[in-house]
């Protein structure tokens, strides 16, 4: 990550539990495979906002527990779910791409924050194509998930709107929701 040539953008992201993330890896190879290079550029994380700086820890484990709150509400369950392909657009990405996730995010502010990412989409890869030109992925749902600190990384080398790095901070797990 030393070949930076820009300031990271900072965010703040809801990670799925490891099992949907394995599931879905899967189809993100096939995408790559069909030639959808942008897969690699960009974690399976739903970006919820843009911040100045990271949250602290006490602050993320708060919105967690909000976060949940609101999900359990909507779903007696307790469950994410998906939806169909979405793009957002955050100041200083490319376009991501990536189903849209249920996530009740009217609420959701802090200070640090610069500005809230909507829709909600798990981020599946950085295009410039409408999202109707993408393959199907099956729905899905999930219930564990983390929020955490990212910085994503623009690098000066590789292939333009493709080359990033990234780091996600320490993980606050949701708090157990609905029926098991």
């Amino acid at each position: 990550m030393n070949e930076s040539c820009a300031s990271p953008v900072r965010l703040i992201v809801l990670i799925p539990h490891r099992d949907t993330r394995i599931l879905l890896r899967g189809y993100k190879e096939g995408f790559f495979r069909r030639g959808f290079h942008g897969v690699y550029s960009f974690p399976l994380v739903s970006p919820l906002a843009a911040v100045r700086e990271p949250l602290p820890f006490s602050v993320l484990k708060e919105t967690a527990q909000a976060l949940r709150v609101r999900i359990n509400g909507g779903d007696p369950q307790g469950k994410i779910h998906s939806g169909p392909w979405a793009s957002l657009d955050i100041p200083g990405l490319p376009v991501l791409s990536g189903p849209s996730l249920d996530l009740p995010l009217r609420e959701f502010s802090c200070p640090e924050m610069v500005s809230p990412c909507s829709p909600s989409i798990l981020g599946f890869l950085f295009y410039r194509e409408k999202p109707g030109t993408y393959p199907g992925i099956p729905d899905f749902s999930f219930r564990a998930a983390a929020l955490a600190n990212m910085a994503v990384i623009p690098l000066g080398s590789g292939s333009g709107d493709f080359s990033f790095a990234w780091e996600i901070g320490r993980l606050q797990w949701l708090p157990p929701g609905g029926r098991r």
